[in-house]
């Protein structure tokens, strides 16, 4: 089997029937497959997946398992040597499989192919198109790219990887909520390198029933989330005898900064305790976060009770490449098939 969709699917019945019918979109004519988890959900998901169970592969949980052990036994019930991770109210786009398997078989270094998102609303309306996340399209030497996931990374349904090597590390890993995604490729691009497209190739969806949504209400979502941060740094070290505390306060003044943007999330709705919070949590973590004008603007809107605005976080530029990097255009003009390490 060449390619496996992995829904892990809890509770998003008004978003799973379309969710499993882009993944049928995408399967190619022979050698394809959907693999569907339902995690106990109580709401109609298990009842909509059963429509589809003459094209797909469905499991039921007996007992609810959380993301990270729901994605993992989909993972291990697939057969394919390629594989997406399909969360139950997303969507691909037709172009998915044709766009990033080629660059699997290609490039034999590469363990993730990775292609841009739009992000819909709860209706399927565009909220918006980011920038691509770089200026060009290229081949990634794996530990650079990871270095860049120590603050931000790419959404499931961009990525298109080799299954084999993901299960090697265990997959997702369990007891970890916030960024377990960035987890997850962060250990995948240690083992090899990336390859990057700009064209987009899935919609994520962004409705206030996310889990995402939900954990960003509480702000043990960032205590969360320098817990996952930390894990990424302790298994460089353990595992790869890499040290990269060269990176560490890049990685905590992030942090930070999501504190102040969920904050102004907050102080919108009209939670200035839970504002505060994260203003305290902010400063916790990195002190260096009161010298930006985000910061002090919702600080100052919380002591005076003023209006702030939430603009939305929309990426509006692309970021060049990590080192050592190589043009796709590059490399198949010159058929090298490999970045300068």
């Amino acid at each position: 089997m060449k390619f496996s969709v992995v829904i892990p699917s809890y509770n998003n019945a008004s978003f799973l029937e379309q969710t499993i019918q882009s993944a049928l979109a995408v399967l190619p004519a022979k050698d394809g497959e959907i693999i569907l988890v339902d995690d106990c959900s109580s709401d109609e998901s298990f009842k909509i997946a059963r429509k589809f169970t003459k094209k797909i592969r469905l499991y039921r949980n007996q007992t609810n398992q959380g993301q990270a052990e729901t994605t993992n036994r989909a993972l291990r019930l697939a057969k394919g040597d390629q594989a997406v991770i399909l969360h139950s109210d997303d969507v691909l786009h037709p172009c998915f499989y044709d766009v990033l398997s080629p660059l699997l078989e290609e490039f034999q270094s590469v363990v993730m192919a990775v292609g841009e998102r739009i992000e819909i609303g709860s209706q399927g309306e565009i909220v918006v198109s980011p920038a691509p996340f770089y200026d060009d399209e290229y081949l990634i030497p794996g530990v650079e790219q990871a270095k860049v996931f120590l603050t931000t990374g790419f959404l499931p349904c961009q990525v298109l990887f080799r299954r084999k090597p993901v299960l090697s590390f265990g997959g997702a890993q369990r007891n970890y909520i916030a960024n377990l995604d960035g987890l997850l490729w962060f250990k995948t691009a240690l083992i090899g390198d990336v390859a990057y497209v700009r064209q987009p190739v899935c919609s994520y969806r962004r409705h206030d029933a996310s889990t995402t949504s939900a954990l960003n209400k509480s702000v043990e979502h960032l205590f969360a989330y320098y817990n996952t941060v930390t894990a990424m740094f302790c298994h460089a070290r353990d595992h790869h005898d890499l040290i990269l505390d060269g990176y560490r306060l890049r990685a905590f003044h992030r942090i930070a900064e999501l504190a102040v943007r969920y904050g102004r999330e907050i102080y919108s709705v009209g939670d200035t305790s839970l504002s505060k919070r994260y203003l305290l949590l902010a400063e916790a973590i990195d002190p260096n976060i009161c010298n930006s004008a985000a910061y002090n603007e919702l600080k100052d809107a919380v002591l005076m009770d003023q209006t702030v605005g939430t603009p939305y976080n929309n990426k509006m530029a692309s970021y060049p490449p990590p080192p050592h990097s190589v043009k796709l255009s590059d490399l198949r003009k010159s058929k090298i098939t490999e970045p300068t390490k």
